[in-house]
């Protein structure tokens, strides 16, 4: 079970450094989606406890009127390009009743900003009416396993991976730019050659136009969250886990090797 809960916000748009991106946004703070690897949880631990992290999550219920302020600020205005989002998902549960992420769109759609979507869920095709309006909006969805049963145990609380890609196909169809994170690239995944290609012959077929990936990065705290999974649910990815983080020049060239996807690819969104 998830806490959720109401809560008001000073600012909406933060200073991104993701390269291409000058804008975060995040609607809500904390996520119901609780993946075991999230290093969000590392981010926001001044606002989150990280061992709470994925059971608490909350909306930010002023801040489509603070965005729309700060778009119009005169000399404060807002320019450039905005994220959705960076530390939440944007279409999480919460959004199903408080409908910041659509009312937020909204506010960019009206200024004509640039929009950098990243979600794990479905639920974005709520707001495919508005997204294919928009003159510059890309869709990006995070996948870490092209295995629905892998993915239910790392991302619990996310859309299986075969309707995220069905999404994806569906947004491509309307006319709107996707592409595909993944993040973090595990080893059982980008090791695989076969595995790889499969899964980029499926991305291919569903119109995605490119695809990011991001190393692992070992933080202690969702290393130790992912291998206490790991171990009990899927040994054999523990142990390769254990083999990256002990010899991760191996590891790094694995990634060096995955061109092979036969995408352009790119490090974040």
């Amino acid at each position: 079970m998830t806490e959720t809960g109401e809560i008001e916000c000073r600012n909406a748009l933060s200073k991104c450094g993701i390269p291409g991106i000058d804008w975060s946004l995040n609607p809500y703070l904390g996520c119901a989606h609780g993946c075991v690897y999230c290093y969000a949880s590392l981010m926001m631990r001044f606002h989150i406890e990280p061992e709470a992290w994925g059971t608490r999550a909350y909306a930010k219920t002023n801040i489509p009127r603070v965005l729309g302020r700060e778009l119009t600020g005169g000399r404060h205005r807002r320019n450039g390009t905005v994220l959705l989002s960076s530390v939440t998902d944007p279409y999480q549960p919460l959004e199903a009743k408080h409908g910041l992420t659509r009312a937020c769109l909204q506010e960019l759609s009206a200024r004509d900003m640039e929009v950098s979507i990243l979600t794990k869920s479905h639920h974005i095709m709520r707001d495919i009416d508005i997204l294919s309006a928009m003159r510059r909006v890309s869709v990006g969805f995070t996948i870490t396993s092209p295995l629905d049963e892998d993915a239910s145990i790392l991302e619990p609380g996310a859309t299986p991976t075969s309707r995220r890609i069905a999404a994806l196909a569906s947004l491509a169809d309307a006319g709107i730019d996707t592409w595909v994170f993944i993040a973090p690239a595990f080893p059982w995944v980008v090791e695989e050659p076969e595995t790889l290609k499969a899964l980029a012959d499926t991305l291919r077929d569903a119109g995605v136009s490119r695809v990011s990936v991001d190393p692992m990065n070992f933080y202690p705290g969702p290393l130790v969250r992912l291998l206490r999974t790991l171990d009990a649910e899927r040994p054999e990815y523990a142990r390769r886990l254990r083999r990256a983080m002990g010899n991760r020049e191996a590891y790094a060239a694995s990634l060096s090797r995955r061109g092979r996807i036969g995408f352009p690819v790119a490090h974040g969104p």
